[in-house]
C-alpha cells in the first residue's frame, strides 16, 4: 500500500519545513500506532509512506486502510489542524514483481488524488471498473 499526505506542499509552503517535518513525524507515529503490530511502515520519501499489510482477504486489507486514512482525518494536528492522506493499494502476487506491486500501488494512490483525495482505491477494482486496463503478464523488458 502506498500512502500519500494530501495537499502536504501548501503545509510546507504556508507553515514552512519546520512544521512539515513535525507533521510528517506526528503522521507516521499516528499509522504506527493505528495498524497492527504485524503490519510493516516505511517512509517512502517526501510525504509518501509504504505499508505491508498481510491480509487473509482484500476486505480485512480495506478494512486496514481505511482505519488508518480515518484516523489521521480525525486527528488534530498543531497549527494546521485536520489533514488527510491518500491510500492506494494492491495485492502481492508471487507471479509478479515487488517493483510492479508498487507501481499499481501508486497508480491506485494517484487515481486517488485525481478523484478528490482522502480516499482508499485497491488497483483490481480499478481494473474490473475500467478505469486501468487490465494488466498483461509474460511481457518481458530485456535491457
Amino acid at each position: 500500500m502506498m500512502i500519500d499526505i494530501d495537499h502536504f506542499k501548501r503545509i510546507n509552503d504556508t507553515f514552512g519545513h519546520m512544521v512539515g517535518d513535525e507533521i510528517l513525524l506526528l503522521v507516521s507515529r499516528l499509522m504506527q500506532n493505528t495498524f497492527r503490530s504485524s503490519d510493516l511502515l516505511y517512509r517512502y520519501g517526501g510525504e509518501e509512506f509504504v505499508a505491508i499489510v498481510a491480509a487473509e482477504n482484500e476486505a480485512i486489507a480495506r478494512n486496514v486502510f481505511e482505519r488508518v486514512r480515518l484516523a489521521i482525518e480525525a486527528h488534530s494536528f498543531p497549527r494546521i489542524d485536520r489533514l488527510s492522506v491518500s491510500i492506494g493499494y494492491a495485492e502481492v502476487d508471487p507471479e509478479i514483481l515487488p517493483v510492479e506491486v508498487l507501481s499499481r500501488a501508486d497508480r491506485s494512490l494517484y487515481q486517488a488524488k485525481q478523484d478528490g483525495r482522502n480516499r482508499v482505491y485497491d488497483f483490481q477494482e480499478l481494473v474490473a471498473s475500467g478505469i486501468f486496463p487490465s494488466p498483461s503478464y509474460g511481457d518481458a523488458e530485456l535491457f
